[in-house]
């Protein structure tokens, strides 16, 4: 005998249980965004203004005219391309230089002539050695706590500051501030005995023109010029790399 199946309770609209439909990801994509918007309406305008061309031609005659058209002007895109890689190929490279070792102009300290003190825009100090300091008979130094660090990274303390300075470069005299380091000299052809940095070159209107071979500085309204080519015929094989800056620890 057949059994009567239960009927299943009906539910109303409200009582129909929702279903949770995930939303597809970055919809913001199915939507044309301003630029495509403004670029098809471009596209239209232009379609538009192409089919109010009219030729004078047979129809026939400028279809079958369309690929030399073409090819036409891809050969002339092509050839424009050659010619300019062509052009920038044949560019002369510059001449190659060789060393200029280091700048340097000589200078006197009271009595003591220095031949070669080195021009530096890589440091921004003076720097002096303390056997110079020492003969100039100046004193005790001014004491300052900072660091002077080397290209290499190399630190070290500097003996102080010996300030006021009075430096000659031919006739023309100024005052400038050293730092005193404790260090060995060097009988080198090319050994610079004090380094003259950004505060001197500032001071005396420094301007360098490689290409022509001058080193000009000017003071007082008075101009000295010194020639590199010159400065240069002295110098050896021996090449050097310079920089200076100094560190005031927060400590």
């Amino acid at each position: 005998m057949p059994q009567k199946q239960a009927k299943k309770p009906h539910l109303t609209k409200e009582e129909h249980p929702k279903v949770f439909v995930s939303k597809p990801p970055f919809t913001e994509r199915l939507f044309k965004s301003k630029k495509e918007k403004e670029e098809e309406k471009e596209e239209k305008e232009i379609l538009e203004t192409l089919r109010k061309v009219e030729v004078n031609i047979p129809l026939l005659n400028a279809i079958k005219q369309i690929p030399r058209y073409a090819r036409f002007l891809k050969e002339l895109c092509t050839n424009r391309s050659k010619l300019k890689c062509i052009r920038h190929s044949q560019r002369k490279l510059p001449p190659k230089c060789k060393d200029l070792c280091m700048f340097s102009i000589p200078c006197k300290i009271r009595k003591i002539g220095i031949e070669k003190s080195m021009c530096d825009l890589g440091a921004s100090i003076n720097v002096m050695p303390r056997t110079i300091c020492e003969s100039l008979n100046t004193g005790p130094l001014k004491e300052m706590d900072v660091m002077i660090q080397f290209v290499d990274c190399f630190v070290v303390y500097p003996e102080g500051v010996l300030e006021d300075v009075l430096v000659q470069v031919h006739e023309l005299i100024f005052s400038i501030d050293f730092y005193v380091l404790d260090m060995t000299e060097d009988n080198s052809p090319n050994f610079a005995s004090i380094l003259l940095g950004r505060p001197f070159l500032k001071i005396f209107k420094t301007k360098l023109d490689v290409d022509a071979g001058i080193f000009s500085m000017e003071f007082d309204n008075e101009v000295m010029s010194f020639s590199i080519c010159g400065a240069m015929q002295n110098s050896n094989d021996m090449h050097y790399v310079f920089l200076m800056d100094f560190i005031n620890p927060l400590v």
